[in-house]
């Protein structure tokens, strides 16, 4: 198995088989590919909706995973999580521009995803999903998020993993990549997964591989272009969906 410095382990009390949003960014195919090489089975949660426009290079990874680890450990279920958005983000959407002037919508998408796998490992019967959120790279990837999230998941009997969130290896927005990030992608390139990588770390997901999110630049915009107006207004709207999410998950 090979280990970066600084870099996540798997843990040795992980189940065999796993389930990992996956949005095809160089983040969560890190994660799958650190999996797979530990032998794991990976269930890759690939979560679409109408406000996503996905990118040809999601599936393409998808297909270089396959290729390179077999049909029999890389699992791919396409989710629309739409049915479920349609209640976090649009349901009452009204009181959340009464109240807040700005919708918090990559925090109830974010939701929306996790509320889907949840709904998937009780179907299936796994118990532990992972992501490859990185570290406050944006609002709705800071603490307050995926430590409400992560409380839901316990709720369930499951449990969150965030590997990269955890190992603390964030990288750098504005100053390109540092050596941890470019160890990965060097793993990753030996492995034949990936050929190449986002431009810019703080726009990956938009100039990456990952889907582009139309919702998410509408409520940027309608926030008049500030995270701080967005990050002020987190922990409202957190309590105002939490408990939406915690009915369609638990009840």
């Amino acid at each position: 198995m090979k280990y970066l410095p600084t870099d996540f382990r798997v843990p040795d009390n992980l189940e065999q088989e796993v389930s990992l949003l996956y949005s095809g960014g160089d983040d969560s195919t890190y994660v799958a590919t650190r999996l797979l090489l530990d032998s794991h089975k990976v269930h890759l949660l690939i979560c679409h909706a109408p406000y996503l426009v996905c990118r040809n290079s999601v599936v393409s990874r998808v297909d270089k995973l396959i290729e390179r680890f077999g049909r029999d450990k890389v699992k791919p279920h396409f989710i629309n999580i739409m049915p479920l958005a349609g209640k976090i983000i649009f349901g009452g959407i009204g009181k959340d521009l009464s109240e807040d002037r700005s919708v918090c919508a990559c925090i109830g998408c974010k939701l929306s995803m996790h509320a889907s796998a949840i709904r998937f490992n009780i179907k299936h019967g796994i118990k532990t999903t992972m992501t490859g959120n990185v570290r406050n790279q944006t609002y709705d990837q800071s603490d307050l998020v995926s430590h409400a999230v992560e409380e839901i998941y316990l709720e369930a009997g499951q449990r969150l993993m965030e590997p990269i969130w955890e190992s603390g290896s964030a990288r750098s927005l504005t100053l390109g990549e540092n050596w941890v990030r470019k160890a990965q992608i060097k793993l990753m390139r030996e492995e034949g997964i990936i050929t190449s990588s986002g431009p810019l770390e703080s726009q990956r997901r938009f100039l990456g591989s990952q889907p582009f999110c139309l919702l998410g630049k509408s409520a940027w915009v309608l926030a008049g272009f500030s995270q701080k107006r967005l990050t002020e207004h987190s922990q409202d709207y957190l309590d105002r969906k939490i408990p939406r999410l915690r009915e369609m998950t638990l009840s």
